[in-house]
């Protein structure tokens, strides 16, 4: 792919919902699959976390109250940056003088899963949309008759109307 195409578009069509996990009621990527797919597409892919060059160069950043990470994942040399809080595991801050090693590895992982998302890939854990499929993809569930693909597939994937359409219709004569 070159730089001019547009790479977001790509990745965002990358199905992720399948390794979605829950973690407090919500859609969750690993930071593992997010990198691991989007270095599959661009191994170029860089990622690094902002030091605080003013305070020991720590690998975060804290206000006298709390604390937060800067992760930075470039792409085709774009770069997206986050800045995430550090949380504890009910996502709320965590107090400056309370926070550990553990606390900012878990906010460094999952600002490295949001900056991946800047990106395209795994974008739709935050809009609440279902995965894109691509017409050939699509074409080729039809085309096996498979019922239960058929299935995940409507479960899985974002359908426009002429594809809803398709899948009622397929089946539809296959119960006859």
């Amino acid at each position: 792919m070159t730089i001019t195409e547009n790479y977001y578009l790509e990745l965002r069509s990358v199905p992720v919902r399948k390794h979605f996990e829950k973690k407090g009621g919500l859609d969750y990527l690993s930071w593992a699959k997010a990198w691991d797919m989007l270095k599959r597409c661009y191994p170029n892919a860089e990622y690094w976390v902002v030091r605080d060059e003013h305070n020991n160069n720590r690998n975060y950043f804290t206000n006298g109250n709390s604390g937060w990470v800067t992760v930075v994942v470039s792409v085709n040399s774009i770069d997206h940056s986050i800045d995430l809080a550090i949380m504890d595991h009910r996502n709320k801050a965590v107090p400056k003088d309370d926070i550990t090693s553990v606390d900012v590895m878990n906010s460094i992982q999952r600002a490295l899963t949001k900056a991946v998302a800047m990106h395209g890939l795994g974008i739709i854990a935050w809009t609440g949309e279902k995965d894109y499929i691509s017409e050939l993809k699509f074409k080729e569930i039809l085309d096996s008759k498979n019922y239960n693909l058929a299935v995940e597939t409507y479960n899985n994937y974002q359908l426009n109307a002429e594809q809803l359409e398709s899948i009622k219709k397929q089946f539809k004569k296959e119960k006859k």
